[in-house]
């Protein structure tokens, strides 16, 4: 490294205290317990806090010892508070320093149906920093979770209820995608201790204030901890994170048993029929892994258990960032863009078109007889539907799919569930996962890429024709 960088500021609360290791000493455990490959292009996750910090410092001082590949710092500015792009500033001048190259970007964030702002904020962050990894060549993400941060997890899993597979805590790696590892190599070292090393080597680091009261973690940490320090007479981070590495080695193989089920593609993921059989403790362990590296970010408590029940179920589904679909071979589950509210009702008038979401539909009326406009329609790119325009019933409507929709398709014997057809025969990506209807006064017209009402279907005695397309 070419220079120090600045030093804290005096009177910083930022002090090592007593008992901690000295920065030669926590080089030497990172040496030892990181296990890097060697050669290999890391990337390096800093938030510019204390943690994240010291990871790109030991990285960088370690780098030679370790023969690491090139190491590049990346930050994700969510823009939740006011002073973030301070922090962006923190991490891009301390690449500087560490001569390190590094990616910065800022992301709105936007919470999915019912999932909490911490939740959405640390999907597009895995989200981003998979995408990073890729763009430099990187196969190693690397993240500062310490032991304090193990201690903490558990004993919220304990608070929450939670099972054994829960008190394994924080795995120590887990895959991010089929080709990016995401790794915590800091597992076993103290809080306190990577603060000491900043302040033995003159580093300074950013201080988040949600840290300090402003979440259940944040309140573990500075209110229960040290009580139950005081309650049994010994600092009770080293006894969770011990229990932590013992329910990790207890554990069943959910991963193998599940993974018999599963047959990965580009498409997403193939979960065969018989899966939904197996223990709901077996699947929610088992699926998390693979789900959470092709959605591209890990999976919550309660995201686990709404898969298992989607798969289970037998309609098509929406899970933050993922789409359930259940047939008679199993379940399919496909990565999905950030949905976004679903489009609002509109009219379709004849002729008109109307937009839904990324989707154009169109309506128009023709004389039988007019094969030069049917051979041109038939010929434009998009799905396209003939229909009897007599048949029609006041005016044509778009609307969402409805739990109670029931479509009697053309050339089928009875009606059905929209929501089985809809499984069985797909959509067009344009308009997934917001299924537009089409509807007039007497019920479903036309569903896009899935099936036109019967009660449509163009006779001998037919004059005109109603044209829906959509592309």
């Amino acid at each position: 490294m070419k220079r120090r960088w600045y030093r804290s500021p005096p009177g910083s609360p930022h002090g090592s205290g007593p008992g901690y290791p000295v920065a030669v000493d926590l080089e030497v455990t990172f040496r030892d317990q990181a296990h890097l490959p060697s050669q290999e292009p890391i990337l390096v996750a800093c938030s510019g806090g204390a943690d994240s910090t010291a990871l790109a410092v030991l990285a960088a001082r370690c780098s030679e010892a370790l023969d690491l590949g090139p190491v590049t710092l990346a930050h994700l500015d969510h823009g939740l508070r006011a002073d973030s792009a301070d922090d962006a500033e923190h991490v891009r001048a301390l690449a500087e320093w560490l001569e390190m190259p590094c990616v910065i970007e800022r992301r709105e964030v936007h919470p999915a149906a019912g999932e909490s702002p911490e939740a959405a904020a640390r999907r597009v962050r895995y989200a981003f920093l998979a995408e990073a990894a890729l763009s430099v060549g990187a196969t190693l993400v690397l993240t500062a979770h310490h032991a304090d941060d193990q201690a903490e997890t558990v004993l919220l899993r304990v608070l929450r209820g939670t099972g054994p597979a829960g008190l394994a805590g924080i795995r120590a790696s887990r895959s991010l995608t089929p080709t990016v590892t995401l790794a915590r190599p800091l597992l076993a070292m103290r809080a306190q201790s990577l603060r000491a090393y900043l302040e033995e080597h003159g580093v300074a680091w950013r201080e988040d204030p949600t840290n300090r009261d402003g979440n259940d973690r944040a309140r573990l940490r500075h209110r229960a901890l040290p009580v139950l320090a005081a309650c049994v007479e010994r600092d009770p981070v080293p006894l969770l994170a011990r229990l932590a590495t013992i329910a990790a080695q207890a554990q069943p193989p959910d991963d193998e048993i599940v993974r018999r089920f599963l047959t990965a593609s580009a498409a997403g993921l193939r979960i065969h029929a018989g899966a939904e059989r197996l223990p709901t403790d077996v699947l929610r362990t088992g699926l998390a892994e693979p789900v959470a590296a092709l959605r591209g970010s890990p999976l919550s408590h309660a995201e686990r258990l709404r898969l298992v029940e989607l798969i289970r179920g037998d309609d098509t589904e929406s899970l933050a960032g993922l789409q359930v679909t259940r047939d008679e071979g199993g379940s399919r589950i496909e990565a999905v863009t950030e949905l976004g509210p679903p489009p609002a009702a509109t009219n379709l008038s004849v002729p008109g078109i109307a937009e839904w979401g990324r989707a154009t539909l169109r309506a128009e009326r023709v004389p039988t007889g007019n094969e030069p406009l049917l051979a041109r329609l038939r010929a434009a790119p998009g799905a396209l539907e003939l229909a009897d325009a007599a048949a029609l019933v006041g005016e044509l409507r778009v609307r969402q799919r409805t739990s109670g929709d029931r479509l009697h398709a053309l050339g089928a014997a009875s009606p059905a569930r929209l929501g089985h057809l809809i499984q069985r025969r797909g959509l067009p990506a344009s308009i997934r996962p917001h299924p537009a209807v089409v509807s007039d006064d007497a019920g479903i017209v036309w569903v896009p890429g899935v099936a036109l009402a019967e009660r449509m279907r163009v006779r001998p005695e037919t004059e005109h024709l109603l044209v829906l397309s959509v592309d």
